[in-house]
């Protein structure tokens, strides 16, 4: 099995994360309460709008920042694991 380059995974998905915030973002500030109604099926029934406030364009900086550096931090873990199973393979 060829190896992973832990570096590229963990940018890929930072650029993912951050991607997929971003559009919840815009989903929810274009889309309101109906898109907190349908968030609310995903979670189970927890109920976010009791929770929801008003979003701002600080709050999707932040957030994409965030994700970013946490879907690197997957990626490298996730690299590192696989290329740990991958080798006890050969």
């Amino acid at each position: 099995m060829e190896k992973l380059d832990s570096n590229i995974v963990g940018k890929t998905l930072a650029v993912v994360a951050a991607v997929v915030s971003a559009v919840c973002w815009l989903l929810i500030v274009a889309g309101g309460n109906a898109v907190l109604n349908f968030m609310n099926k995903l979670f189970h029934g927890i109920d976010l709008m009791k929770i929801a406030k008003a979003t701002t364009f600080a709050d999707l900086i932040w957030s994409v920042v965030v994700w970013a550096v946490v879907g690197y931090l997957i990626g490298l873990l996730f690299a590192s694991v696989y290329n740990t199973f991958a080798s006890k393979q050969r």
